[in-house]
């Protein structure tokens, strides 16, 4: 059964017999995109010409001993690069609210997070802070930031969820929760 979806495009509320699901898609920011597609294909090249150099032995020892140390920081900067990539083209969350199990995952294409919460020690949910426009940087750090707009207070941490959410977003978001979960109503 579909929920009436107040919000076309990338929140969408899906309601079953025992619970909610919702879900937000990665925001698409075309400059960070393009920088990133180069920056991954420039350092793809790199990591080419690398390997053909190691295995051609057009180096001396010394040159490849220092190739082979070059890739220890290449491997975890090509990674970094791609998944940040890959979750900006088509990464998405999900959090799943019933009255006896709250989840929320992270997936892409080929990568699949999931975390599982007893709905009994949420204390509080609420809005976050909105994070300033004005800083690319932090579009670069996604799914790796842990920030969202709605918090979820679980035991002695919050639970963060929906990236890059408006407000009006993240306040129907908020008040799903706290109807499914039967909370109060607090300030936000």
């Amino acid at each position: 059964m579909q929920f009436e979806q107040p919000f076309p495009g990338r929140l969408r509320i899906d309601q079953a017999n025992n619970g909610s699901v919702i879900t937000v898609t990665a925001k698409m920011r075309p400059a960070s995109f393009i920088f990133l597609l180069a920056l991954f294909c420039a350092w793809s090249a790199v990591g080419v010409v690398m390997v053909q150099a190691i295995q051609s032995r057009w180096t001396d020892v010394g040159e490849s001993e220092f190739l082979l140390g070059f890739s220890i920081i290449w491997v975890p900067v090509w990674l970094y690069v791609g998944t940040a990539l890959l979750w900006m083209f088509a990464g998405k969350e999900q959090l799943v609210v019933s009255n006896t199990a709250v989840a929320i995952r992270f997936s892409m294409p080929v990568l699949k997070w999931s975390w599982h919460y007893d709905p009994g020690r949420i204390a509080k949910v609420r809005r976050n802070a909105e994070l300033p426009a004005f800083s690319e940087r932090q579009y670069l750090a996604e799914p790796f930031d842990g920030l969202g707009r709605v918090g979820i207070v679980y035991g002695r941490r919050t639970i963060n969820f929906g990236k890059r959410l408006d407000n009006s977003e993240a306040d129907s978001v908020v008040a799903l929760l706290r109807d499914k979960l039967c909370l109060r109503n607090e300030a936000t």
